[in-house]
């Protein structure tokens, strides 16, 4: 599984993938984005969506693939290519369509939010929905090229680029080379902006990659790595209904604690991961702040993690120092004792 990964300052020419190439697109986009609406015009053909986890719905997809179906008329296999442009979601559904359509054909992904460009764009995981529940069909399926465009990411609001902070973080505390660069790079303020996102995007990519080439369909464990600060960061995002890197770094939060209180973590390694997580990352614990979810809906949210056993067992990633985890299983209901502990959750 491999990517070839470029950052530019402005979106790349269509003549660039081919005479067959079908963009899916954020609909968005075109009020957002200066010139998007001129730029998708040059494709073969396009098809804008509505981004969001309804698009993921599997009851849906056959209506969208008679659209595509259409639009892709006549032809083959071996010349299309299809173009994503959108967020995590716009991305989750091209890339199924790309897997499925004739049996697979070319991918490239251009993600239009940071939390995609970061993240979701990388690893060649595909996804929809099923009755709600997020991801429980889908593929791998690789992009062949992944582009990062500097003026479309910082045409977002700056709550976009903090809500990324969550999963740059988490790729930080799996790679010590990368939290060092980003705990002392020097910047105008303490905390990271977006200057420093598209400096590190790289880096950050680079570290996910590393990871999922050594386990590229997730079958030894490996790759679990990557689900640092997901397990109640899901719960969290499901419940509060807050963004998908929000959500993780309060899952970060709650590793960080319950890493220190089995005793997998140092007071003073503890202490410093806190306080860069404040400081460079912005992010701040909420434990005791957010409502906290009821208990058993927290276990109902767990119980469906997909690294859950049939004995209630859940793989979870803990934390031993800066650029140091592995995966232990534990019983969901320890989990569940120590969210009520940290005050995520109630008795």
């Amino acid at each position: 599984m491999s990517e070839l990964l470029s950052q530019q300052d402005r979106l790349p020419d269509p003549g660039s993938f081919g005479v067959a190439s079908l963009l899916i697109y954020d609909r968005k986009l075109v009020r957002f984005v200066p010139g998007f609406a001129s730029w998708a015009k040059r494709f073969h053909a396009a098809y804008p969506v509505t981004s969001g986890e309804g698009l993921k719905a599997l009851e849906r997809f056959p209506r969208h693939m008679a659209a595509i179906g259409k639009l892709c008329a006549g032809l083959s296999r071996t010349q299309l290519v299809i173009v994503s442009a959108g967020g995590g979601s716009v991305g989750d559904f091209s890339g199924f369509v790309a897997s499925v359509f004739q049996r697979g054909v070319r991918l490239v992904h251009v993600p239009t939010t940071w939390l995609a460009a970061i993240d979701s764009a990388h690893g060649g995981k595909t996804a929809l929905n099923v009755g709600g529940i997020k991801n429980q069909v889908g593929t791998f399926h690789p992009a062949e090229r992944v582009i990062l465009v500097r003026d479309v990411l910082v045409s977002q609001p700056e709550v976009r680029a903090r809500e990324a902070m969550g999963e740059l973080a988490k790729t930080a505390l799996l790679d010590r080379g990368l939290y060092r660069k980003i705990t002392t790079a020097k910047r105008a303020s303490k905390t990271l902006g977006v200057a420093e996102l598209w400096k590190f995007l790289p880096a950050a990519i680079g570290v996910k990659n590393k990871i999922v080439r050594q386990d590229p369909y997730e079958r030894l464990g490996i790759r679990h790595l990557l689900n640092l600060g997901h397990s109640i960061g899901h719960a969290l995002e499901a419940f509060h209904k807050i963004p998908h890197g929000s959500a993780v770094g309060q899952g970060l939060w709650f590793s960080l604690e319950f890493s220190h209180k089995k005793g997998w973590l140092s007071p003073k390694d503890r202490a410093e991961l806190g306080s860069r997580l404040t400081q460079d990352f912005g992010i701040v614990n909420l434990a005791g702040v957010l409502p906290r979810l009821p208990k058993s809906r927290l276990e109902e949210l767990l119980a469906r993690d997909k690294k859950v056993s049939s004995q209630g067992i859940i793989r979870w990633i803990a934390l031993l120092g800066a650029g140091e985890a592995r995966a232990v299983e534990l019983p969901i209901s320890e989990l569940v004792r120590e969210s009520i502990r940290q005050g995520w959750a109630s008795r």
